[in-house]
């Protein structure tokens, strides 16, 4: 996800496993639009309106065609994050994908991490974080996808006891002509 985003990306996990919205304050010093929209959001309906707000923004921006699918479970469970297929003539580019795998205290936690365009693996990385540690992976690209498919970007797997992990992919609708 484009570091921009990442303060943004944390508030809404916040919000949607606790229902705190405190945090996303911290929004105030990534930029002036930020700082007069983020304060009021305290429900997933605004929290996706603060992001179309952003992406329309940005210079020549459809937020409709902005896509982003966040998953944060609970603990031993696998994260999966799925843009829908966009309908016919359209295609998905992924722009940015990013995963987490937190270790608990009493063991290393090892994960694999895919990109899916339907059932074909197009990305994938494998995540190892030590005892109590944590492991990121950040990868920017442009991978588009075949006409009407689905993208998924999950793990292969849930990492064991007191291990979690997070997805987040981003991306947007082109029609290619």
């Amino acid at each position: 996800m484009p570091h921009f985003l990442t303060p943004w990306f944390d508030d809404m996990k916040t919000l949607l496993t606790t229902g705190n919205s405190q945090s996303l304050s911290t929004w105030t010093s990534v930029g002036d639009m930020n700082s007069a929209i983020a304060p009021s959001c305290t429900s997933n309906a605004s929290m996706i309106g603060l992001l179309k707000a952003i992406l329309q923004a940005l210079p020549s921006a459809n937020a409709n065609d902005y896509l982003y699918a966040i998953h944060y479970p609970a603990a031993n469970t696998k994260a999966t994050a799925t843009l829908a297929a966009p309908g016919a003539g359209k295609h998905i580019v992924i722009d940015n994908v990013s995963a987490s795998l937190q270790a608990g205290a009493l063991a290393v936690a090892l994960g694999t991490v895919q990109l899916k365009a339907g059932a074909t693996v197009r990305y994938q990385q494998s995540l190892i974080a030590a005892i109590s540690g944590i492991a990121t992976v950040e990868m920017p690209m442009q991978i588009m996808f075949p006409e009407d498919t689905a993208a998924t970007l999950e793990f292969t797997a849930a990492s064991g006891a007191n291990t979690t992990q997070g997805v987040c992919v981003t991306g947007r609708i082109v029609t290619k002509a």
